[in-house]
């Protein structure tokens, strides 16, 4: 599932171990200090 509705290629996504898929644009969003 996509957490922030981004549109991207599917190599710019992060599969994260929930299980759920986040786009590097939201990932670095919520990673704090990047």
């Amino acid at each position: 599932r996509l957490h922030c509705g981004c549109i991207a290629s599917v190599h710019r996504y992060y599969l994260l171990d929930a299980g759920g898929v986040e786009c590097v644009i939201c990932a670095k969003k919520n990673v704090p200090g990047v």
